[in-house]
């Protein structure tokens, strides 16, 4: 066996050994109790709102989670909308109503990471930066 063949069967194995630690880890985050939606400090969103949420983020069915996750991270669901034609139909409704058009975080990064103003732009060296130590406190203080 050379070490391409190698290098090849170990690629191919690694989108099958993603899905199974991915199904384990979401397995036992599924069977702690408790809900996302409580908070510690003992408030929570009146049922309907708690009931909308959960039909919206999916926590109501294990498998309506996994799938839709899974589909939004593999990015599925974004080639989809773009090939169907649902990204753009969102961005013109964002536009008609005043707000900007909705873009797709990258890297895992939460759309809060994502600014649309040219003043001010997000990268991950901003980001290293603000959340070092040395960026924290000055190294006297250490």
């Amino acid at each position: 066996m050379t070490l391409s063949t190698l290098i090849v069967r170990r690629v191919l194995q690694a989108p099958l050994i993603l899905l199974v630690i991915y199904t384990l880890t979401l397995f036992l985050a599924w069977q702690i109790p408790g809900s996302p939606l409580d908070n510690p400090e003992g408030r929570r969103p009146p049922p309907e709102v708690q009931r909308a949420m959960e039909a919206q983020y999916k926590l109501d069915s294990f498998w309506g989670f996994y799938t839709s996750y899974l589909d939004n991270a593999t990015g599925v669901k974004w080639v989809r909308e773009t090939l169907t034609g649902e990204a753009a139909e969102r961005a013109k409704e964002a536009e008609a109503a005043g707000r900007p058009a909705p873009i797709r975080p990258s890297s895992g990064c939460s759309p809060r990471c994502f600014r649309r103003s040219s003043a001010w732009t997000w990268s991950w060296s901003t980001a290293t930066a603000a959340a070092s130590p040395s960026a924290a406190a000055p190294a006297a203080a250490w």
